[in-house]
């Protein structure tokens, strides 16, 4: 029986295949890229790490970020980008800004939530 092996948080959590996939408050369990990046809540200090899945479509991705704001959102497990056309918005709709700064973006989102997101991993090249 196949299991998935989902490297988030600081235990792995390990889930034997049933006849429904996993629910989505996992994330993604088959992704193109993953790791860990600089965040913050409240301020841009980017002085916590936050997990990160990205699958990627053709000509966009999908970034799934371990919401560093949860205490103020507790339903959102995870912070979900779309990046197309060199553009980053929110899944929820939260106003999204971003800086780009050498290979990484500085994204504020909602003014509650900091990312440093790396450009290499928005992409395959």
């Amino acid at each position: 029986m196949p299991h998935w092996i989902v490297p988030f948080g600081a235990a792995a959590v390990v889930l034997a295949a049933c006849a429904t996939e996993p629910p989505e408050s996992l994330g993604p369990l088959r992704y193109d890229a993953g790791g860990a990046t600089r965040c913050s809540a409240m301020v841009p200090a980017y002085n916590k790490a936050c997990g990160y899945r990205v699958v990627r479509h053709a000509g966009s991705a999908e970034i799934w970020l371990a919401n560093i704001d949860h205490s103020r959102i507790r339903s959102v497990h995870y912070r979900v980008l779309s990046y197309a056309d060199g553009k980053l918005t929110a899944r929820d709709g939260s106003p999204v800004e971003v800086l780009r700064n050498g290979g990484e973006l500085l994204v504020n989102v909602a003014d509650h939530e900091f990312y440093r997101l790396p450009l290499q991993a928005l992409s395959a090249h």
